[in-house]
């Protein structure tokens, strides 16, 4: 099966980017960039992410990126552990949700 045709299938099976990057042997930022280069074949729904992650995992959006704020996680690595491209795309989620949560830690190395 083709790259985008195993991408598209994962996330059909509702994993996360993260969850695909790891079982196609990319690196969680890698992947997000391949799909940034490839809007047109992105199958996944950004708007989704927080009641995804939810589902995935029974905790609440919030309570995660509280948990990895405190753990020292940069925003960046929160940003891809919940299934966001990077910090951009978790600012603009966390704005919208009235989250205004501090992240001090520095970006982990891949």
């Amino acid at each position: 099966m083709p790259l985008w045709g195993v991408i598209s299938h994962l996330a059909a099976e509702g994993c996360t980017r993260a969850e695909v990057a790891r079982r196609i042997g990319y690196r969680a930022d890698s992947f997000s960039q391949l799909l940034k280069r490839h809007p047109d074949k992105d199958p996944f729904d950004s708007t989704c992410i927080p009641a995804n992650y939810v589902s995935q995992t029974g905790e609440s959006f919030g309570d995660a990126l509280r948990r990895m704020a405190a753990q020292g996680m940069s925003k960046n690595d929160a940003a891809i552990a919940v299934g966001y491209s990077g910090k951009f795309a978790l600012s603009r989620a966390m704005k919208a949700r009235g989250l205004d949560i501090k992240f001090g830690g520095k970006r982990a190395k891949h």
